[in-house]
């Protein structure tokens, strides 16, 4: 699965917004793909990976704004987050080998927030 041009862009809006590097963001990628591909998963699994990783940054992000702006304390801020992450394990990776994705994630590759 190509990651979407459309969630590149936002992805890129939201680290411009906050101040935030896009080389950082290529690099996470790269890192997760190559270990991906490493480990011996498909070239596919590798980029549902990366896809997962956005999606769940997107989150971090979307409820960390909202949480400077006012509108959320830091607990309900922390709780979107948590809920962006079900969100993607349920509805997104509904298979196993999806799910040891995230955990190889989650687990194996350093993640720097600015």
């Amino acid at each position: 699965m190509k990651v979407p041009l459309f969630l590149k862009r936002v992805y890129f809006a939201f680290l411009y917004m906050r101040g935030g590097f896009p080389l950082l963001l290529k690099k996470q990628s790269e890192i997760i793909r190559k270990g991906m591909l490493k480990k011996g998963y498909k070239d596919e699994e590798a980029e549902s990976a990366v896809l997962a990783f956005l999606l769940a940054d997107i989150g971090f992000h979307i409820s960390t704004v909202l949480q400077h702006a006012g509108v959320l304390k830091k607990e309900e801020a922390e709780q979107l987050s948590f809920k962006a992450i079900d969100l993607i394990e349920k509805e997104i990776i509904k298979d196993k080998a999806m799910k040891h994705v995230v955990k190889y994630m989650i687990t194996e590759v350093p993640f720097y927030y600015t």
